[in-house]
Order: C-alpha cells, then sequence, then structure tokens
C-alpha cells in the first residue's frame, strides 16, 4: 500500500508538472536592428550632455535672469525628438542666445512686403 501511494504521488507530481508547464506562455524576442540601438544610444548621450549643459549655475542663473523657469525648460528637453537633440548638438556652439531681434524685425518686414505686393494685404497703403 505505501508502494503504491508513492507511486501515485510521483504520478500526480508529475502530472501537475507537465499541465503547468503547457501553460507557460512562450517567450516573445524580436530582433533589434543596429541603426534604432545606435540612435537610442546616442539619444541619450545627447541629452544628458544638453541638461549637463543646462545645469551648470551660471546657466541656470542666466535662464532665470530671462524669465525662464529651469524646470521647464527640462520638461521640453525631454520631449525633443532625435533630429532636434542632433541639431541642437550641432550647431549649440553657433546657436544665438536671445540675439537676432534685428533678422527678425527685418524678415517680418519682408513677409508683409511680399504679402503688400501680391495683394493679400493693404498695410503700407495706410501709412
Amino acid at each position: 500500500m505505501k508502494m503504491q501511494t508513492q507511486k501515485c504521488i510521483i504520478v500526480m507530481t508529475l502530472l501537475q508538472f507537465l499541465i503547468l508547464s503547457g501553460v507557460m506562455p512562450a517567450a516573445r524576442a524580436a530582433l533589434i536592428p543596429t541603426k534604432a540601438l545606435i540612435e537610442s544610444t546616442y539619444q541619450d548621450d545627447t541629452r544628458s550632455q544638453i541638461a549637463h549643459m543646462l545645469a551648470r549655475e551660471d546657466v541656470r542663473t542666466e535662464l532665470i535672469h530671462r524669465g525662464v523657469d529651469p524646470d521647464v525648460v527640462s520638461q521640453r528637453l525631454n520631449g525633443l525628438t532625435a533630429a532636434e537633440l542632433m541639431s541642437i548638438q550641432r550647431n549649440i556652439d553657433t546657436m544665438p542666445a536671445g540675439a537676432g531681434a534685428l533678422e527678425v524685425i527685418g524678415v517680418v518686414f519682408l513677409v508683409l512686403l511680399i504679402l503688400e505686393l501680391v495683394g493679400v494685404t493693404n498695410i503700407f497703403t495706410k501709412i
């Protein structure tokens, strides 16, 4: 009787193991393209470099002086796409820091002049 009970326990244990092993979902894996991995790593590195630059005390002081909240800058930095990050990193040394008001005025004047010549607006006839 004891031998029969042991066999029954072994059979039940094996049966339970077989049933439970069939329930486990299959692992799904896919290949990650090398380009995607490199872009992801590059994007993370670029974002951390720009964040490190923005975390400098002199930059934070200047942002606050100009009325920009450094926390908002960090949130916007996290929302940038990979292309925008690459553009910022490439042009960070040549980007104007709040300069270019004269250029903006010139561009607005040029757009208004073109719209006037095409006949879309009548801005300059009132002057």
